[in-house]
């Protein structure tokens, strides 16, 4: 949603330059760094999202990864596109891949509750519909979640040019967008639907369950939940 948003107030989203763009679903997610975000993951478009969870970080960067991240960067420098950026939820566990070589990059960033990502990857359905694999799923709902956003929270802790959203607050309050056009200096396009705002929070047997395999393996989601409430924009 606030990739829309920034496509909608001027922001070179990569939809209007001859890289690639994804506008299926109205993603707002420019392909070519994509797949530089994958390769860098060693994952495709064929592998499921919850099996990539783990960080990379600069050491971990070939030559062409290096080569590739520079060349999206110029191209965009080159058309004078003065505000620019990309959306990619995997950007999260390689985020100093681009900054370092983005000079003066801002980071806006938001994140949702655990449950209504967990709602979004098991719907909630009468028991006899319910998938025998479901609490395997749920553990990689909280895993990948639990590590995506503890790269969030160093993101933003290492990169004093960067806003954190929570997604509810951002969807349903006025405030955050006022912040985001202080944050970014210049007034924004509004473009939220609230009816877009799906998988809303149930706190499930489920999720409780998950939750106690997670804190059983070392993955506290409940401190990482409570950082990202800490440092949300209000």
């Amino acid at each position: 949603m606030i990739a829309r948003i920034l496509g909608a107030s001027g922001v070179n989203m990569g939809c209007n330059t001859d890289l690639k763009y994804d506008s299926k679903g109205g993603q707002y997610e420019c392909v070519d760094t994509q797949e530089v975000n994958m390769h860098i993951l060693g994952c495709s478009q064929k592998t499921f999202s919850l099996d990539v969870y783990l960080p990379k970080h600069l050491v971990d960067l070939e030559d062409g990864d290096i080569e590739k991240i520079k060349s999206i960067i110029k191209h965009f420098n080159e058309k004078n596109c003065s505000n620019w950026g990309f959306k990619d939820p995997r950007t999260c566990l390689i985020w100093d891949s681009w900054t370092k070589y983005a000079r003066n990059s801002r980071i806006v960033a938001i994140w949702r509750d655990p449950r209504e990502v967990m709602n979004h990857y098991i719907p909630i359905k009468p028991f006899y519909r319910q998938s025998p694999f479901r609490l395997s799923r749920a553990f990689k709902v909280l895993r990948a979640w639990f590590y995506h956003n503890s790269c969030v929270l160093k993101a933003i802790g290492m990169h004093t040019d960067s806003i954190l959203f929570e997604y509810s607050s951002f969807v349903n309050q006025d405030k955050p967008i006022r912040n985001l056009e202080k944050f970014l200096n210049f007034k924004v396009n509004d473009r939220r639907i609230n009816k877009m705002y799906r998988s809303k929070s149930r706190d499930t047997f489920l999720f409780k369950l998950a939750s106690l395999i997670c804190r059983f393996k070392g993955l506290n989601i409940k401190r990482i939940q409570n950082q990202l409430l800490l440092n949300s924009s209000r």
